[in-house]
């Protein structure tokens, strides 16, 4: 799916980073899903996150609801070369999760592929990856599987707005009902190239936000 398009309730616009770090939710089936970045120089940050090699980068689920501001971010540096990035979710409290890498280094080359996938207590989603392409005049193309389990998906890349930067995100909602918070949900940035020191640190996020 094209986050260009507006197939099953997402807009693209809710997946960029904008100023007052809005999610928009559509009653009936499907929420639209995404995240923001501030336009101020200064953003909340944790405390850097100890990146444990099989699970990544820890992320509370952050849930501003109503509160004009930007989503927390988790900011680590990349120590060594590698060809993923990782976080894993924790402590959702809705049925809907954005979760995005904001690389305030030198720009990967492309193509990346980001994914997310969580357990709910009637079994797991998953979205697969979704390739993420720019140009040289920072043309994106981005694709995720329309749904799996119930859940919709959306991905998307932009400049980061809060300086220099790239950012890459992807969106997951289910439709309500019982059960369907995840209890644990990871998501992963990868390249083929690789990622260094020279791309990093890297503001890992992840939450929900309404008005």
């Amino acid at each position: 799916m094209r986050p260009r398009t507006v197939p099953g309730g997402f807009r693209r616009h809710l997946a960029r980073r904008a100023p007052l770090a809005l999610v928009v939710l559509f009653i009936g089936g499907v929420a639209g899903c995404g995240s923001s970045r501030p336009a101020a120089p200064s953003r909340p940050l944790v405390a850097p996150s100890t990146v444990a090699p099989d699970l990544g980068v820890a992320v509370a689920f952050d849930s501003p609801g109503t509160d004009p501001r930007p989503l927390r971010e988790v900011s680590v540096p990349i120590a060594v070369p590698t060809n993923v990035l990782r976080m894993r979710v924790t402590d959702l409290t809705y049925r809907g999760v954005v979760c995005g890498f904001t690389l305030s280094g030198t720009r990967p080359n492309s193509p990346l592929t980001i994914a997310v996938r969580g357990t709910i207590a009637s079994g797991s989603f998953a979205s697969g990856p979704a390739r993420v392409v720019w140009t040289a005049d920072g043309i994106v193309s981005a694709e995720a599987p329309l749904s799996n389990n119930g859940w919709s998906f959306s991905a998307d890349a932009y400049p980061s707005r809060n300086g220099p930067g790239w950012a890459v995100s992807i969106g997951a909602v289910t439709a309500e009902g019982d059960n369907v918070i995840p209890s644990a949900v990871t998501c992963e940035l990868r390249s083929a190239g690789g990622f260094g020191p020279v791309n990093g640190p890297v503001g890992y996020w992840a939450g929900f936000a309404t008005r």
